[in-house]
């Protein structure tokens, strides 16, 4: 979504490829940089290197957040931390790939939204 960050701590700490894929579902420009220029602007900028800190815990808070969620909640609370935690995702993107999100058909999603609407 509009200014978000993301990174695959896993690729740039391990090295390693990505388990996980990841496709844009809306606009968006990406911007992306060497792991060896990163590492260089740190070694020179305090605030660079802080603000890498802090984009590396972010993602780890969101990791953490996303196993609790998905590894013991229904498909109706993951639904509802989601739009509690991303309400503007309902609003621009299709729900076939929210569907996917949240491991569910998109017909059991039409379901689980039209039993909140009906709460």
């Amino acid at each position: 979504m509009s200014g978000d960050l993301f990174a695959s701590m896993f690729c740039y700490f391990k090295g390693e490829p990505a388990f996980l894929q990841y496709e844009a579902v809306t606009q968006m420009v990406l911007y992306s940089i060497r792991k060896d220029d990163l590492e260089e602007l740190c070694r020179q900028n305090l605030a660079i290197s802080n603000l890498f800190r802090t984009i590396c815990i972010e993602e780890l808070y969101c990791l953490e957040r996303k196993c609790k969620i998905f590894g013991k909640d229904d498909a109706l609370s993951r639904y509802i931390s989601l739009i509690k935690v991303r309400p503007q995702i309902v609003k621009e993107v299709p729900l076939k790939h929210i569907a996917s999100y949240l491991g569910i058909t998109q017909q059991s999603l039409s379901r689980l939204r039209a039993s909140i609407k009906n709460q």
